[in-house]
């Protein structure tokens, strides 16, 4: 029996062991895959905050601007066409504005989360994991397809407006191409490299307790045999 005692106390230290080294090895692999979003992020984001504060800039003195113009103007040909660049810019400012472009923010959102202890350190990759993917979504979103129709629908409206109601088909043309060159610009100089990242999302191993089994085993002496 004594046999048996110290044979179940040595697979039992054995597994114990065992799980030490898993749950090591685990907090390892979360570690490093954290490490790699957040690298990612940081260097994404200084990108990412100047594209955005810089066409929100564009955007704010063009509004301003071309706003200013049309209340100075007397010329009414002058004051529709400098109205219609004002509300188009006015648009594009507002759409930056409120459009959450979460590259600009997400590595200072993330620094913000604490990592000391391995529950930490896992929820918190969860949370990057989320971030990388939700950024990489408006990344997308915004130089896909539909922020083309979206600027080419605001463009057209405006030509549209200058043709119908003023008559002023050069200058509608002219609206027109202005219009969808500066989109165009803005949605090439946009930054895009989280869309080009995959997340592939593999659960952190839980640290838990190793699965025992033992049997008893009577013949010339009692043998003890476990699994773990």
């Amino acid at each position: 029996m004594r046999r048996a005692t110290v044979t179940f106390c040595a697979l039992l230290t054995v597994a114990l062991a065992a799980n030490r080294v898993q749950a090591q090895s685990s907090d390892s692999e979360v570690s490093r895959r954290l490490l790699r979003i957040e690298t990612l992020l940081e260097k994404e984001q200084p990108k990412a905050r100047t594209w955005k504060t810089s066409w929100l800039i564009a955007y704010g003195v063009l509004a301003l601007g071309q706003g200013t113009l049309a209340l100075l103007t007397d010329d009414d040909a002058m004051r529709a066409e400098y109205g219609v660049g004002a509300v188009k810019s006015g648009l594009g400012f507002g759409g930056l504005l409120v459009f959450p472009f979460r590259a600009a923010h997400g590595a200072s959102d993330l620094r913000e989360l604490p990592a000391r202890t391995a529950a930490e350190r896992r929820k918190k990759l969860r949370e990057a994991e989320r971030l990388l993917e939700e950024s990489a979504a408006d990344e997308e979103l915004a130089a896909g397809w539909p922020g083309r129709v979206a600027a080419s629908l605001v463009n057209l409206a405006g030509a549209y407006y200058l043709w119908i109601e003023h008559e002023e088909f050069a200058r509608g043309w002219i609206s027109l191409g202005t219009g969808m060159a500066v989109s165009e610009l803005q949605i090439r100089t946009q930054p895009t490299r989280l869309t080009e990242v995959s997340v592939q999302r593999v659960p952190a191993a839980r640290a838990g307790l190793s699965s025992l089994s033992f049997t008893l085993m009577r013949g010339p002496g009692i043998v003890a045999s476990g699994s773990f």
